[in-house]
């Protein structure tokens, strides 16, 4: 990161969040969805003009790219529809007799 991609004002530097119960943190006045799985975790929020990275703090391991943060009181989700995985069904593997 070079001193011109860092946005002016307010800290610049990476924060360390914790995510809440309902799997979510809280960055400059945004709500961005990491999993609940992940609930109780720390994670490091960095930000270099409007690209903004989530990495779990434990192992590193990238969570969310966002390129743009939106409007004050947006909502990013993970992209997951909600509620429980569902089952895909299974296609009978047909071998032939002979």
């Amino acid at each position: 990161m070079t001193p011109s991609d860092v946005r002016r004002g307010g800290n610049t530097g990476p924060r360390v969040l914790v995510v809440s119960s309902s799997g979510s943190i809280k960055y400059r006045r945004r709500r961005i969805n990491v999993g609940m799985p992940l609930s109780g975790q720390k994670v490091r929020v960095t930000e270099a003009k409007d690209f903004v990275t989530v990495h779990l703090v434990d192992d590193g391991r990238l969570l969310r790219e966002i390129v743009d943060l939106g409007p004050v009181g947006t909502y990013h989700g993970n992209g997951n529809k909600r509620g429980r995985p569902r089952k895909v069904p299974q296609i009978p593997n047909e071998t032939p007799e002979g």
